[in-house]
C-alpha cells in the first residue's frame, strides 16, 4: 500500500465505539463518552463509551452467567478449536483494516501494524487453538494403593487490563489462553487505543464465540479499570502495564477477595556487549532495534547498553549510524520507521530528560537528516548518564522534537574496563549471558 492508499483506505474506515457485553454493542449506562483521538495529527477519531462501575459490574455478569452456563467451557475441545481458527481467519480477512486501526489510534508506523503486530496478534490465536486440546492433566507416581492425578480446568471469569502499546497483541496475549482454557472474560482496553480491542470482540462474535464469553469495557483506569480489579467475582486479573499500577491491582486484589493477580510489567533491561563479540554490526543492529522500535514505546525497550571499554567507540559509532534510520515519519505512510508518541505527556517526558542529557553533555555527534546525538559519560554508575539523547537541530526542530518523543529512546551506554568493571556493570556481568550466547 502506498501512503496515499493509506489515507483513502483511512477515511473510509468505520470506528467501533460501543462496549461490548454479553454479545452485544452497547453504549455506557451514563450515557458517557470519551474523545479518541490519534497521535497522528491530534484529531478525534471518535466517541468511545466511557464505561464504569456499573458496566463492569454488567460485564463480569454476563461473563459469570456464561461460565456457570457452561456455553463455552463444555463446549466440545473441537468445536472451541473451530471457533478460535475462524477467529483467527476473520482477523486475517480484515488484516489490513486492524492494522490501520492500530496505527491510526498509537501512532505506530503502518509497516509494523501490517507485517509484526496484526499477525503476531493472529498467531497468538492460532497457536492457543492448536493448543486448546494438548494441555493434558497428569497421574503421578504412587504406590499402589493410591491414586494422585492432576486435573486442569478454567478458573472463571478473567479480567484482562492490556496497554497502549501493542493493543491488538497484548489483547490476544490475554484473550487466547483464557479462551483455550474455557474461561470467561472481560476485557478493558487502554483509553489511548481502544479501537482494535472492540473490533477483537466484534469478529469473537462473528466467529461464534458465544455471548457474555468475551466481553470488551472500553474506559479510564481509574473508574473501569478500577472497578473491574476490585470485583468479588472476578477470579484473576491480568494486567501489562506500569509497575505503579501494578502494585494498586495487588492492593484491590487485598482489598477485594484476594483474587489471582498476573503482572507483566515494564523494567529497565540492559545489553551487554563484551571485546569478544563475533559481530560488533549484529550487536549495534540489536542495540538500536532493541531501544528506537515502535518509538521504544516496549515495556522491555533496551534503555541501557553495558560496553566494554575496548569496543566503546566501535560500537557507539555503529549504533549511532543505525539510529539515524528510525527518524520518524507519518504513521500511515509506509516508508517510516518511527511514528508518533501516543500522547503528548510521554513526548514531553521524554522532551525533558532529553534535555537534561544534552544540557551536560561533553561531545555531541551530528547526523542526518534531522537530529543532533549526544553522548555524555559520567563517572558515577548511579547518574543517568552515560546516555545517547537525541536533540533537535536548529533547521528541523519539529523533528527533532517528534525524535525525542520515543518514550524509552534514550539508551544508556556504560563503558567499563575489563580489568577493574564498575558495580553496576559488574553486577549485570554476573546476571546475564554473553552476547554470543543470547543473539
Amino acid at each position: 500500500m502506498t501512503l496515499q492508499q493509506n489515507l483513502d483506505r483511512a477515511s473510509a474506515l468505520k470506528f467501533p465505539g460501543l462496549a461490548i457485553i454479553d454479545g452485544k454493542l452497547v453504549a455506557a449506562k451514563s450515557g458517557n463518552t470519551f474523545a479518541n483521538a490519534s497521535p497522528r495529527d491530534g484529531k478525534v477519531l471518535n466517541e468511545v463509551a466511557e464505561c464504569g462501575a456499573e458496566d463492569v459490574d454488567a460485564a463480569v455478569k454476563a461473563a459469570r452467567a456464561s461460565f456457570e452456563d457452561g456455553r463455552w467451557r463444555n463446549k466440545h475441545p473441537r468445536e472451541k478449536k473451530k471457533i478460535m481458527f475462524r477467529l483467527a481467519e476473520l482477523m486475517e480477512r480484515d488484516l489490513q483494516e486492524l492494522a490501520l486501526m492500530e496505527t491510526l489510534d498509537m501512532g505506530k508506523p503502518i509497516r509494523d501494524s501490517v507485517a509484526v503486530d496484526v499477525p503476531s496478534s493472529i498467531n497468538s490465536i492460532r497457536w492457543y487453538a492448536e493448543a486448546l486440546d494438548k494441555v493434558y492433566g497428569e497421574v503421578a507416581t504412587t504406590p499402589a494403593e493410591r491414586l494422585s492425578f492432576v486435573v486442569r480446568e478454567p478458573l472463571g471469569v478473567v479480567g484482562a487490563i492490556i496497554p497502549w502499546n501493542f493493543p491488538l497483541h497484548m489483547a490476544c496475549w490475554k484473550v487466547a489462553p483464557a479462551l483455550a482454557m474455557g474461561n470467561s472474560i472481560v476485557l478493558k482496553p487502554a483509553e489511548q487505543s481502544p479501537l482494535t480491542a472492540l473490533k477483537l470482540g466484534e469478529l469473537a462474535l462473528e466467529a461464534g464465540v458465544p455471548p457474555g464469553v468475551l466481553n470488551v469495557v472500553p474506559g479510564f483506569g481509574e473508574s473501569a479499570g478500577q472497578a473491574l480489579a476490585r470485583h468479588m467475582d472476578v477470579d484473576l486479573i491480568a494486567f501489562t502495564g506500569s509497575g505503579e499500577v501494578g502494585r494498586k491491582l495487588m492492593v484491590y486484589s487485598g482489598e477485594s477477595n484476594l483474587k489471582r493477580v498476573a503482572l507483566e510489567l515494564g523494567g529497565k533491561s540492559p545489553q551487554i556487549v563484551f571485546a569478544d563479540a563475533e559481530n560488533l554490526d549484529e550487536a549495534a543492529d540489536a542495540a538500536a532495534w532493541g531501544i528506537f522500535f515502535n518509538q521504544g514505546e516496549v515495556c522491555n525497550a533496551a534503555s541501557r547498553l553495558l560496553v566494554e571499554a575496548s569496543i566503546k567507540d566501535a560500537l557507539v559509532e555503529k549504533v549511532l549510524a543505525r539510529a539515524g534510520g528510525y527518524m520518524p515519519g507519518g504513521p500511515l505512510d509506509p516508508a517510516s520507521t518511527a511514528g508518533a508518541s501516543v500522547t503528548a505527556a510521554p513526548m514531553k517526558r521524554a522532551k525533558k530528560c532529553s534535555a537534561r542529557c544534552w544540557a551536560s553533555s561533553r561531545s555531541t555527534v551530528k547526523t542526518k537528516p534531522c537530529a543532533s546525538l549526544t553522548i555524555r559519560f559520567t563517572a558515577s554508575p548511579r547518574a543517568c548518564g552515560p546516555a545517547i539523547s537525541p536533540a533537535p537541530t536548529a533547521s528541523h526542530a519539529n523533528c527533532g522534537a517528534a525524535w525525542c518523543g520515543s518514550m524509552a529512546g534514550i539508551p544508556a551506554i556504560s563503558p567499563y574496563r575489563s580489568a577493574a568493571p564498575n558495580k553496576a556493570a559488574s553486577a549485570a556481568t554476573a546476571r546475564c549471558t554473553r552476547w554470543r550466547n543470547i543473539r
